[in-house]
């Protein structure tokens, strides 16, 4: 309600009546009615990531950490490190990878917190995801999309004008996110939609997830 009037209101019912309808977008689900401050060290959050059991993870740009924010809305330092963490992500077996800062740097999280180096693109990454067989997908910064094949070496898969979400699927086919809509880039390199839902997606996607319940999570950006 606070969001439908540039002025103060002193009751729904200047703006509504009971049983109007009217068409309302979520911007936010609290299902417990709580919520989580962000220690302000690290506000500059880097990347988000979930893991199996719904913990909430961020690399923290200022700090050079990896934050961990349980369903109960507790935080712990899980990891700490030597360079600046960017984009992270889980593999098939749960482990936490993270890529370092403006290069291509990719690196495995020990339950210690020690990094120990598991591949390297070459260039600076926009995005990092895992895909099948555990193979490491990433956005590069000639807006290419790459992989990290068995032998340890980096295949071009596509070259897009822009993009900003990469999500890998199976038998080499990727969705990417860009403005107005998530796209599916096949096998043989052809593009088809794949959702464009008229006002959902008029911003940035930026982030694509799909749950255990089969449910597509976008997260979409407005830049201005």
């Amino acid at each position: 309600i606070k969001e439908c009037s540039w002025s103060r209101i002193g009751h729904p019912e200047e703006l509504f009546t009971i049983g109007q309808k009217q068409k309302l977008k979520i911007i936010k689900i609290d299902t417990q009615g709580r919520s989580t401050q962000v220690p302000t060290g690290s506000a500059y959050i880097q990347s988000i990531a979930m893991d199996e059991n719904e913990n909430l993870y961020f690399s923290s740009y200022y700090d050079k950490s990896i934050i961990k924010i349980s369903p109960t809305g507790t935080l712990e330092t899980v990891a700490t490190f030597d360079f600046i963490p960017q984009f992270i992500t889980f593999d098939a077996q749960q482990k936490l990878l993270v890529s370092q800062h403006n290069t291509g740097l990719v690196y495995a999280v020990e339950t210690n917190g020690t990094a120990i180096q598991i591949a390297d693109f070459g260039t600076r990454l926009y995005n990092l995801k895992v895909g099948e067989n555990n193979q490491l997908w990433a956005k590069t910064a000639s807006r290419q999309v790459s992989r990290i094949l068995a032998d340890g070496s980096v295949n071009q898969t596509s070259t897009l004008n822009t993009f900003y979400a990469l999500m890998p699927l199976q038998n080499g086919e990727f969705l990417y996110g860009a403005y107005h809509g998530v796209y599916k880039v096949l096998a043989d390199g052809t593009e088809e939609p794949f959702l464009t839902n008229g006002e959902l997606y008029q911003d940035y996607v930026y982030n694509i997830h799909k749950n255990s319940s089969d449910e597509w999570l976008i997260h979409t950006y407005k830049r201005n």
